[in-house]
């Protein structure tokens, strides 16, 4: 009778232990998901529409050229850089550090303002978006030629 009780308590405690290791992983799985959704929302918010509207185009299909996209309103290059203003919180060395490494060109720098004005290939956007010191990320604003009255 005892050696029935130990093996009945033995059975229990190993499904205990293996529920226990299964929830664990479960519950960082479900964890690592939730930081990915909160990351992902948290760029997207800091990327103005045109933008990600085009980045979505770029990633689900296949664009032979990705310059065409290029309107009067954002500029797409044939590799996919998409030339952006890029909003800071500051503007350090350290700062243009970390953005000049996950940029393809920077155009220009405004300290004033606290704007880069740079080239970001695709599928970095989003990343890019999710430092801490950007607070958005949107199309340069291209001057426009009005028409001639006459």
């Amino acid at each position: 009778m005892r050696q029935v009780h130990l093996g009945f308590v033995l059975v229990i405690l190993t499904v205990t232990i293996m529920g226990s290791i299964g929830c664990s992983s479960s519950n960082e799985s479900h964890k690592q998901k939730l930081s990915d959704e909160k990351r992902k929302t948290i760029s997207e918010e800091r990327i103005g529409s045109h933008l990600l509207e085009i980045v979505q185009k770029l990633q689900s299909t296949e664009v032979p050229n990705p310059s065409t996209l290029s309107s009067s309103k954002i500029k797409v290059d044939d590799q996919g850089n998409i030339q952006c203003y890029i909003y800071l919180t500051e503007t350090s060395e350290r700062n243009f550090t970390t953005l000049k490494s996950a940029t393809s060109e920077i155009d220009l720098i405004n300290r004033e303002q606290n704007i880069v004005q740079a080239w970001i290939p695709h599928g970095k956007i989003r990343e890019v978006g999710e430092l801490n010191f950007v607070e958005k990320i949107t199309a340069p604003d291209y001057a426009v030629k009005l028409r001639d009255k006459n």
